[in-house]
């Protein structure tokens, strides 16, 4: 499997340094040097809100999110799930194989939220829309 591999590796283009001095810029390129198994919540979050090599990335955060849709990165309950659900809707069309996967997770995260009362009280109201539009757009 590609978890040893970097970003870098796997689509073949050196960044090189930034040429932008703000954190996340450089946390982008510093990411695309690390191996895909030592990846975190956080890293995912991060580069996916970003819309980076998400060919690569979305399927290593649907793994994790399918066990625990509302894994946290930094932020809050839920925001790496937040920042998937942002995706663009033609993420999803383009990658059906995904999608049903990502229809499971969503399935589940709405399940956790309508039975558990003190899990509604750290999920952001963002995540909770993004299910929501999630749905309508299915």
């Amino acid at each position: 499997m590609f978890l040893n591999s970097t970003l870098q590796d796997l689509d073949g283009t050196v960044w090189g340094e930034p040429t932008y001095p703000s954190h996340l810029v450089t946390e982008c390129h510093r990411l695309r040097t690390v191996p895909l198994k030592d990846f975190t919540v956080e890293n995912l979050r991060v580069l996916i809100g970003q819309k980076i090599s998400l060919d690569y990335l979305v399927p290593l955060a649907l793994m994790l999110l399918i066990d625990e849709p509302f894994a946290e990165g930094d932020y809050y309950a839920g925001d790496l799930l937040g920042n998937v659900l942002s995706l663009p809707q033609m993420f999803w069309v383009e990658h059906q194989e995904l999608r049903k996967t990502m229809d499971i997770v969503v399935l589940k995260a709405e399940n956790l939220l309508a039975a558990d009362e003190e899990l509604r009280e750290f999920v952001v109201d963002k995540v909770v829309t993004d299910l929501q539009r999630y749905q309508r757009n299915r």
